[in-house]
């Protein structure tokens, strides 16, 4: 039973007076008459007064001390400790013991013991008041008390959810740094630690799993699922295909309301990761299969020995073709007038060796340049090769004398 704020309310007026002078009884029954609405109980005992505060615990309560016969302030202690809600007022006309008013009574008020009905009339009346005002002030501090309570909630939810935010950013930031699956998985089950999550991340390497997870994925009615005990959300990406699974760390329902735009932001932080991982691998993958090929073209240029080769074909084509042109100068110096065209013209058909010998240099300087250009660390050495591929062409042939001595040999 509560007190309300209308005073003529049937059952707010209940009083209960622990008595057992027949004398005094019937003085306070004339005190109820005068009073109206207020209901006076009476019990003779603190264990028959049980029975009534048991419905009705928080009436007003007097207790008079009559020593011997009873002890009110032991009363007081135990249906105190029984019905906190209850207001008591000792009625008391003797001189207290030192222990009874410093111990045992305590805050309660202790009053005379009234001598008229209207005295007690007085004093009932005076004790609805104050046992009123007594619950209207425990209901404003217990308004009080839950309302600082509440903002007390409300502050540790947003310092936990500024925590919660902070701690999301930074994950992103580690996230995006790193280029490492392991690493990133760490990450951002260290994220969900401090969101007070124990998570494991499952990456699906069987191509039907991938395919339904693509499905659960894309769909956002299945792609995030809860439990009492647990979350799982799944993600996919071009190359991977997997799922989230999160549980609390402390065994408690998971928070949907609270967990659930967290754990979003970082599968899509894992999503954007797992796209640049997968192009990181691809460029990875095509500049392998190019430096194979380079590597293999290199090798092939290398074994050829396409440098040596044409220098050997190239000084025996301007030797051969020097050696030729003088001994058609010395023809024409012995031969008749009617054989001279003919040795012009086998003059201008050799002369198809010097572009043969151009085009060889051409081809072979083509061959340096791209053997350099696959492999940069070979540059100085093919330098150095086509400066001696140059001064070879300037320098004076050694079987130059041996042509000429079989030349005067026959007589040209």
């Amino acid at each position: 039973m509560r007190w309300g704020g209308d005073e003529t309310v049937s059952g707010q007026n209940n009083v209960l007076f622990i008595e057992n002078s027949s004398s005094r009884i019937q003085e306070i029954k004339e005190a109820g008459q005068l009073l109206g609405q207020a209901k006076i109980h009476f019990a003779g005992s603190g264990p028959d007064a049980l029975d009534m505060l048991a419905s009705m615990p928080d009436i007003p309560l007097f207790i008079v001390h009559n020593p011997p016969e009873l002890n009110a302030f032991d009363v007081t202690k135990s249906l105190s400790l029984l019905f906190p809600e209850s207001s008591v007022t000792i009625l008391a006309d003797h001189e207290l013991t030192p222990a009874q008013d410093d111990s045992d009574a305590g805050n309660i008020p202790l009053l005379p013991i009234p001598r008229t009905a209207t005295e007690y009339a007085l004093l009932v009346r005076q004790g609805i008041h104050a046992h009123r005002n007594t619950i209207h002030i425990a209901r404003k501090l217990k308004s009080v008390t839950e309302e600082k309570t509440g903002i007390q909630e409300a502050t540790r939810s947003i310092m936990k959810s500024y925590q919660d935010l902070s701690s999301l950013v930074h994950c992103g930031q580690k996230v995006q740094e790193t280029m490492d699956l392991v690493e990133c998985s760490r990450i951002i089950t260290d994220a969900l630690k401090t969101l007070g999550l124990n998570g494991t991340i499952v990456l699906e390497d069987d191509e039907g799993s991938i395919k339904e997870i693509r499905r659960i994925s894309e769909n956002p009615g299945t792609h995030f699922t809860v439990t009492d005990t647990n979350a799982k959300i799944y993600f996919a990406g071009p190359k991977y295909a997997g799922y989230i699974d999160a549980h609390p760390a402390d065994g408690d329902r998971f928070d949907v309301d609270r967990l659930s735009d967290p754990l979003h932001l970082i599968r899509n932080q894992l999503m954007a990761f797992l796209d640049r991982y997968s192009r990181i691998e691809e460029k990875e993958q095509l500049l392998e299969g190019y430096k194979a090929i380079l590597n293999k073209l290199e090798d092939i240029i290398k074994n050829a020995d396409f440098s040596k080769k044409t220098q050997k074909v190239r000084k025996e084509l301007e030797s051969d073709t020097e050696s030729i042109f003088n001994i058609l100068d010395r023809m024409r110096e012995k031969v008749s007038e009617d054989v001279v065209p003919w040795v012009d013209e086998v003059e201008l058909s050799l002369q198809f060796a010097d572009r043969v010998s151009q085009q060889i240099n051409s081809l072979a300087s083509i061959l340096r340049e791209l053997l350099g250009t696959i492999n940069p660390s070979l540059e100085c050495d093919l330098d150095e090769e086509k400066n001696e591929s140059s001064q070879s062409v300037l320098r004076e042939p050694a079987e130059q004398k041996s042509v000429d001595d079989l030349l005067e040999s026959l007589g040209m």
